[in-house]
């Protein structure tokens, strides 16, 4: 019987996360667990380490080979490309941080690859490991990746230099085998550049047949292997990407919303709207309204 392959995403269910520009991420547990009814299924980052803070126990955990269930606060560290998956209870208390390496600089990136090795870290409070500091750093994180304010980049970065200087500070109790490379198919590999390619282009008006073109590919063939890897056709993963972007923009800033329409890729501004309101149900000034911050 064949296996079904092990899906690779940006964050856990998504192929485009548009985090690119914050070496960043941060979620509570709850917030995406919850979505998927507390069970995240096996999968995989190819260019995002995560660390994992769970503050209440009862967490089961597969990372690489490694299996176990938390019976107290645990921290684990997950590089790229290792299979993780888990299940949480409902009363769960924890962050997850994403850190796309390219955004990292090359201190943290360094001192990040030297700490997993390639491999899985799981930690809990001991002597050397300051657990308490660890929870101070990230709620910092926390709160300086939602706030949008002045020098917002540059205090991540403060911030996620800072976490590795305690995380590297105290000895791990566990450290799981090395897990090996996994190699992605020749449609993996062309749904992975096509979603890179919509990063570089979604807010032009670059079509189907545009993306299809540039990947040496017919738009026949783009829509099915994006249905079958992606879950959703080469259009709806655009229009997804330029509402993140509008989400984005319409909490965070000021702008009028004919030029947020035209900052995502829509030439017009009724259509943006009438597209915004079937993507999230509201209209984008509605959204505005309750949502700001």
């Amino acid at each position: 019987m064949l296996q079904k392959p092990i899906p690779t995403y940006a964050l856990y269910g998504e192929f485009l996360s548009a985090t690119e520009s914050d070496p960043v991420h941060h979620e509570t547990i709850r917030e995406r667990s919850s979505k998927h009814g507390w069970d995240i299924k096996l999968h995989r980052h190819e260019a995002l380490s995560q660390f994992f803070l769970f503050e209440t126990p009862g967490v089961q955990v597969q990372a690489g080979e490694v299996a176990f269930r938390t019976t107290g606060p645990t921290i684990l560290c997950v590089p790229p490309m290792v299979t993780h998956g888990f299940q949480f209870p409902k009363d769960i208390v924890g962050d997850v941080l994403s850190f796309p390496l390219e955004q990292l600089e090359d201190t943290a990136r360094n001192r990040l690859s030297v700490f997993t090795q390639g491999k899985p870290r799981v930690m809990t409070p001991t002597p050397t490991l300051n657990f308490d500091g660890v929870r101070q750093i990230t709620r910092h994180l926390a709160r300086a990746f939602h706030a949008f304010e002045a020098d917002r980049t540059e205090l991540l970065q403060h911030l996620i230099q800072t976490l590795l200087i305690y995380l590297t500070a105290g000895q791990p109790q566990h450290i799981a085998p090395a897990t090996g490379g996994i190699d992605l198919t020749k449609h993996e590999q062309q749904c992975q550049t096509f979603c890179k390619l919509i990063e570089q282009k979604y807010t032009s008006d670059a079509t189907v047949g545009w993306y299809a073109h540039a990947l040496g590919v017919s738009p026949p063939h783009l829509t099915r292997i994006s249905k079958r890897i992606l879950g959703a056709t080469p259009n709806d993963l655009i229009t997804r990407r330029r509402m993140i972007e509008a989400e984005r923009l319409l909490k965070f800033t000021l702008h009028p919303i004919a030029d947020i329409a035209l900052r995502v890729g829509y030439r017009d501004a009724p259509y943006f709207n009438r597209a915004f309101k079937r993507w999230h149900g509201v209209s984008p000034g509605v959204f505005r309204r309750t949502q700001s911050v």
